[in-house]
């Protein structure tokens, strides 16, 4: 059985992945949107994670600002923005917090790219998050509170 000549795609348009056609084609107003739409989720990201941090709150699994710190630091460390790559990128670029990289900084040292860009963007959720919990309220456990 003889197969037919197999044809290459035709090309009748650049690229869409060659930096040279998408620098030109793509405005300064597109790229700002689009930044403007990663910063979003990203925000997005962060206050669903103290949503979620108030449930478990109401629900009695964090009764104290040390078990809302291991519970963040828990939820952090296996959210999909620290796991990936790609995803631990535009943490990266969004974040606006370092949460304690500090001190890490002689292990962070020691690991491949991959874990240094998922370790770094680790500090930073996890440092917005306790500012955004911090901000909302989430680190005062009145007895008041329980009253409600």
């Amino acid at each position: 059985m003889t197969l037919g000549a197999i044809e290459k795609p035709r090309r009748d348009t650049p690229d869409p992945l060659q930096t040279e056609h998408t620098m030109k084609e793509t405005t300064k107003e597109q790229r700002d949107a689009a930044r403007a739409t990663l910063r979003a989720d990203y925000w997005s990201d962060v206050r669903g994670i103290v949503e979620d941090a108030r449930r478990a709150i109401k629900d009695g699994e964090i009764s104290s600002p040390a078990e809302l710190d291991d519970w963040l630091h828990e939820t952090v460390d296996g959210h999909q923005r620290v796991i990936y790559t790609h995803a631990a990128l535009e943490t990266l670029m969004f974040c606006e917090s370092d949460g304690d990289a500090e001190e890490s900084l002689d292990f962070i040292a020691t690991q491949s790219v991959h874990s240094l860009y998922s370790q770094i963007a680790y500090y930073g959720l996890l440092g917005d998050a306790r500012k955004q919990a911090e901000a909302e309220g989430l680190y005062s456990f009145d007895s008041d509170e329980d009253s409600e």
